[in-house]
């Protein structure tokens, strides 16, 4: 007899019964007399029996004065919470107007969580683990630091089983996973889980909010568990907080007795320790945590390499509330599947155990509805006969899911001679959005291929979503003339598939044609998510580059490959329908390994053909070991070679041909596009990740990024980076020092050079190079005065050569008297080849050091040729006004760019970049300085508005003004506007017509300082937007690692229309440009070095940075902010590369996106031209609904539809409109 390890847990365990007193006593707040039953407040507490329920009438609130260190609650006076188990608590809070500051406080004495209070109800929820001791325990719900009220209400606290994902014998949690032969995991403890991980075994430390507390004594136990895997090598890595010079301990071990000491963080940060080798190769290892004092864990992070580089898992776990009234059974789940779409892994077993001393017959269900579905599916019932102390295992070999939606699962066992539930478990889930399978037209099933379908561009297919089930024989589609389409083919083979090639015809109609090199074929890579941007996202390989497909793939059987095919209709082509076809076509490779027989045969059927019994063979007694049955055995391999038999063989060729039509709209997309967009590129980024070796190379590579956005109808934010107008304040000859009238030898100003640095030099030099004739002699002249007596100073002649490089340094020490003086020096002929020469002024000898420091004054410069009278000096006495100084632009490198970019690739909007203006935002603010002179200074105010005047001017000459903007204060907050205002003020006097652009949703505060205004998509208020566009604003919106969920947002993890929607709301609102802040985030500077440039194919997620972070900081922005593309892959390996960008899908999801607003904009204006010439005309009242957006598509910012076929309906409905207008 097998002994069943659950029998224990059970003993150890009480149950759980239906009518069970609650944990918590009186979390509605409804009982009570004086004050609510069951509560109580912490000494000196504001707190009151409110009668402003939620649900019911009463809740109760707790108020705070603000004031440092202000901590009070209500806590329950009663608490059932056991030691080491796990808990659901849930619960609604808002504040009330006017709270400000600090936090809220719930959960409990020992489990803490601080969160933001709002003033609305909210639902929140924490699941936490509990200590090995509970003894004291209470829960509390209060405020820390806050100033106002805060309201509760509808508390609940329930144990809930945790239920972790089952693959390969193994189980893995939240957290955990096995990639490419390495096992990860990753605490994640700013989540709704909070503690609470399959590899906790114990602890007896506190929980707050995002870290644990480590008090002494007190210790935090992980197990890494993997049975059947040898763990090889491995790391853990600890961020701490500890002070003081206490110290966090690392131990490990092969078990829970004997430990070993790896390491101690001995101060604040992240340290790294290595598993010791003598206890590897091992199963298991526990590693141990414990402080000396005090210690706070903030991140805890184990990885090894184990010995199966196969193996790819990911770990979930969900978690049931389970209810067990009678304690007459004993049950466990073994797995409950992958809870994903289609029925591949999805299995639900159990085992259950007879507790009584008689046999018993029980019958088991398993449903499973959608949250908030009155109706559920059935996936049947099970009854089994289970003996006294037999355990029997019990299995609904596969469930079906479509939707991506939230689910409940309930599994019920009744005792089938007295009709009493002994056993319910009932589990929340959701099916991301990575899993939706409610898309998509089979276009084919065969036995030599597998499934081949198709979707819409706009919707995420994952690598093991279920093939659709609705057919359809043919791919349609529809694109105006200038317009891209884009759509994917899906292969999802039976077996191996060798040297797949995808190809396309060209598209015919009656003698038109689409060329087959218009249609480009790709195909879809996937990266592996590990931290979900938000609730919109999930763990898994999320599709997002589209890499060139330009060579003969590999396909495994059971997974989907998505070939990304796109359409590219010419200009002036004939409107009508027009046919091609896409072919495939290769060679069969190896059949798949053969699966265990319930997998691959249906073993109900097998041993009824065998045996000739009527058995449910997913019901078996667990507690003998089965013996071997030669017959079944044998009618199982016979079966298994049939099916070999009956398959192609091995490097067999086949193809297959799949018929395309396209519907061109008789109607022009223009080349010009008529929404702004302004989405970054970092040119350094493209130089380290491609390699490149010098300007020109990086030339040519940016051109291609740049030709890649104008395919794309997507503007650069500054195309002319590496080309920026050059300005001349021909004036000021001199780079360093500062012009001063307090101390000079003669006439109103002196240089002043102070060199205050004991770790580099500080000195003047003369930005003009003066042409010299080195066969003749010159002679040099100066005043100076040295701060002190005794002061060694230097004077530095640099001679350069024809093409402007140094030949040699001519240096002349002196030593100051303290006081003006006058000093020649006769140069005699300079060095051969020398072209030009200029004067370096330093108050102190130079040194490699720079360790000297001085303060000089110079004064009455002077060169002269010997035979000659003239100063080749310019300014030499420093007196030249400000006022006389000429201002040049030159601009011919800026020009030349221009012309390609602005005026060849249509960019439609550009950032000019001002000089001397310096550049800001809320965080820090960089001076505009001006030939030395600071903003604010006369003589910059002087410079700055004579430059804005003479670049306005450049700008209208060459038809560029509309398209330039300023932009050089980055989301400012309110304690900005008054520098923002003087600033864009002062640029408006000098330049009027030149934009000014803040990325700031529009406030009144600004109004008339502002041109563009460009507020994240949560801050943009309608109706202040219309009032600045009346008066002649623009308005944009942005998108960047904020808003999350439930908003559109940019991010990988999220779902494939939302960049697109995004421009659907564009429209919807009123906008008038777009705004991303940069396209290839590719790495972080706090974390990565371009010695080890990280590799955004593997981890696609946005590390933080700037804003004061320091080194080594790890914060998350979200999967995708700033990166829409991707290097070339082969840049990957250190390999140099010249090619352009690899798109993602949501790159291409931006440029469908425009295209649909251009099909808007187009209605528009024809609307527009008809309502000119014949307002009365019927056709205007069929047509003009076309240009509102239904609510079906979007409601609000944050509903809107994830259907792209009700886009493509619309859509249609658009360009029929349109033809009607253009041909009536």
């Amino acid at each position: 007899m097998r002994i069943l390890r659950i029998l224990v847990t059970l003993v150890l365990a009480p149950a759980i019964a239906w009518a069970q007193n609650p944990l918590v006593e009186n979390g509605s707040f409804e009982l009570g007399t004086e004050s609510p039953q069951g509560w109580e407040l912490s000494n000196g507490a504001l707190g009151k029996w409110e009668l402003l329920g939620k649900t019911g009438e009463r809740c109760i609130s707790i108020r705070g004065n603000g004031k440092p260190g202000n901590l009070s609650f209500w806590r329950s006076s009663t608490s059932l919470i056991l030691p080491n188990r796990v808990y659901h608590l849930s619960f609604s809070m808002k504040g009330a107007a006017g709270v400000d500051g600090g936090t809220a406080v719930v959960g409990s004495n020992l489990v803490t969580r601080d969160l933001v209070v709002r003033t609305s109800w909210e639902q929140h929820e924490l699941i936490f683990t509990t200590p090995i001791n509970t003894l004291g325990v209470f829960l509390r719900f209060g405020q820390y630091e806050t100033k106002g009220k805060i309201f509760f209400d509808d508390i609940s606290i329930v144990d809930i089983t945790p239920i972790h994902r089952t693959r390969h014998d193994l189980n893995l949690g939240e957290g955990e996973l096995i990639h490419s032969g390495i096992y990860t995991f990753q605490s994640d403890y700013t989540s709704m889980t909070s503690n609470t991980s399959r590899n906790l075994v114990q602890h007896n430390a506190y929980f707050n909010t995002d870290r644990w507390l480590l008090p002494k004594d007190s210790e935090i136990v992980y197990r890494h568990d993997l049975p059947g895997y040898q763990q090889i090598k491995g790391t853990i890595n600890i961020q701490a907080n500890v002070h003081d010079g206490n110290k966090c301990i690392v131990e490990i071990g092969v078990d829970e007795r004997n430990w070993t000491v790896v390491g101690e963080v001995k101060q604040s940060g992240t340290e790294a320790f290595s598993l010791p080798g003598d206890i590897l190769p091992a199963e298991n290892i526990y590693v141990r945590l414990s402080s000396t004092n005090k210690a706070e864990i903030l991140a805890y992070q184990y990885q090894s390499e184990i010995d199966d580089a196969t193996l790819d898992l990911i770990g979930e776990t969900h978690y049931a509330e389970v209810s067990i009234p009678f304690n007459s059974v004993a049950v466990e789940f073994e797995t409950i599947g992958d809870l994903k779409t289609g029925n591949k892994h999805n299995e639900v077993s159990l085992l259950i155990a007879n507790l009584q001393d008689f046999a018993v017959e029980l019958e088991a269900s398993l449903t499973i509805q959608k949250k908030g579905s009155v109706t559920a599916t059935d996936f049947g019932t099970k009854v089994i006969y289970i003996g006294f102390s037999e355990t029997w295992r019990v299995r609904w070999p596969s469930y079906e899911l479509i939707e991506a939606t939230d689910y409940i699962m309930i599994v019920q066992i009744k005792d089938i001679f007295n009709g009493d539930t002994v056993y319910r478990a009932m589990l929340p889930f959701s099916v991301s959005s990575l899993y939706d399978a409610n898309f998509g037209r089979l276009l084919g099933q065969t036995k030599t291929v597998g499934a081949v379908w198709w979707t819409n561009s706009a919707n995420k297919v994952s690598r093991d979503r279920a093939v659709p089930k609705k057919e359809e024989s043919l791919i349609s589609l529809s694109a105006a003339k200038n317009e891209s389409e884009s759509f994917q083919l899906i292969i999802t083979p039976d077996r191996f598939l060798n040297q797949l090639r995808v190809r396309s015809s060209s598209l015919i109609s009656n003698a038109n044609e689409i060329p087959a090199a218009n249609v480009e074929l790709a195909i879809v890579n996937y990266v592996l998510v590990q931290n979900p941007t938000d609730k919109s996202g999930s763990k898994g390989y999320w599709p997002d580059p589209i890499l060139p497909y330009n060579q003969p793939a590999q396909l495994n059987p059971g997974q989907n490959y998505p070939f990304w095919i796109t359409i590219r209709v010419p200009k002036g082509i004939a409107a009508g329908k027009y046919r091609g076809s896409i072919s495939i076509s290769g060679t069969m490779g190896p059949p798949p390994p053969i699966k265990a027989v319930e997998e691959q045969v249906e073993t109900q059927q097998v041993i009824q053909t065998v045996r000739g019994v009527q058995k449910d063979s997913n019901c078996a007694n667990f507690s003998e070991e089965m013996e071997p049955d030669p017959e079944l055995e044998q009618f199982i391999a016979a079966s298994n070679l049939d099916k070999q038999n009956s398959s192609p063989k091995e490097g067999a060729l086949w193809s297959e041909t799949f018929e395309i039509e396209l519907q061109v709209w008789d109607f022009e997309l223009s080349d010009e596009t008529h929404i702004q967009s302004a989405f970054g590129i970092d040119p350094e980024n493209i130089r380290k990740y491609h390699h490149l070796e010098n300007q020109d190379e990086l030339e040519k590579v940016l051109e291609k990024y740049y030709q890649n956005f104008a395919a794309h109808r997507i503007s650069p934010i500054n195309p002319m980076a590496l080309h920026p107008i050059q300005t001349d304040f021909e004036g000021h000859w001199w780079e360093g020092g500062e012009i001063i009238d307090t101390d000079k030898a003669e006439g109103l100003f002196s240089m002043r050079i102070e060199d205050d640095q004991k770790d580099q030099d500080f000195f003047a030099i003369g930005k003009k190079l003066i042409s010299v004739d080195s066969a003749k002699t010159y002679e040099f002249g100066f005043f100076v005065k040295t701060a002190e007596k005794e002061q060694p100073y230097e004077v530095d002649i640099l001679c350069y050569d024809k093409n402007g490089k140094i030949l040699r340094e001519i240096s002349f020490g002196y030593v100051g008297r303290g006081i003006w003086q006058k000093e020649e020096i006769r140069i005699g002929s300079l060095p051969q080849g020398t072209k030009s020469i200029t004067v370096r002024l330093s108050p102190v000898q130079l040194t490699s050091s720079g360790v000297e420091t001085g303060i000089a004054w110079f004064d009455r410069l002077s060169l002269y040729e010997a035979s000659h009278s003239m100063n080749l000096i310019p300014d030499p006495n420093f007196e030249r006004l400000i006022a006389d100084w000429n201002i040049t632009l030159d601009t011919a490198s800026f020009e030349s760019a221009a012309r390609n970019y602005i005026d060849g690739l249509r960019f439609n909007a550009f950032q000019i970049l001002l000089e001397g203006s310096g550049s800001s935002n809320s965080y820090e603010r960089t001076v505009g300085v001006i030939e030395g002179y600071e903003s604010g200074s006369s003589e910059y105010e002087t410079l700055f508005s004579g430059y804005l005047t003479k670049l306005e001017n450049y700008l209208k000459q060459n038809g560029w003004l509309d398209k330039a903007y300023v932009f050089w204060f980055d989301e400012p907050e309110q304690k900005d506007y008054g520098f923002i205002q003087t600033k864009m003020d002062k640029i408006g006097s000098s330049a009027p017509k030149l934009t000014r652009m803040l990325t700031h949703d529009v406030v009144p505060e600004l109004a008339g300082s502002v041109d563009i205004w460009c507020p994240l998509t949560p801050n943009f208020d309608q109706v202040l937007a219309q009032e600045r566009k009346v008066a002649g604003d623009k308005v944009w919106w942005s998108i960047r690692n904020a808003p999350k969920s439930p908003y559109a947002g940019l991010f990988i993890d999220h779902h494939g229309i939302e960049m697109r929607m995004w421009l659907w709301q564009a429209w919807k609102y009123g906008l008038d440009g777009i705004y991303i802040w940069n396209t290839n985030y590719w790495m972080s500077p706090l974390l990565h070095s371009d010695n080890e440039l990280p590799n955004p194919y593997l981890d696609p997620m946005s590390y933080q940075s700037g804003y004061g972070l320091p080194i080594d900081y790890v914060g998350y922005w979200g999967n995708g902010d700033g990166r829409f593309l991707y290097p070339p892959i082969e840049v990957l390996d250190g390999s140099k590369s010249i090619e352009g960008p690899v798109n993602s899908i949501r790159w291409e999801m931006l440029r469908e996106g425009i295209e649909d607003y251009e099909y808007f904009w187009i209605l528009r204006d024809q609307i527009e031209k008809l309502k000119a010439e014949d307002p009365e005309n019927q056709l205007l009242r069929e047509v003009e609904g076309y240009l509102m957006i239904p609510t079906s598509i979007i409601s609000n910012m944050t509903d809107f539809t994830d259907n792209p076929e009700l886009l493509s309906t619309h859509r249609a409905d658009i360009a029929q409109s349109i033809e009607k207008l253009i041909y009536r």
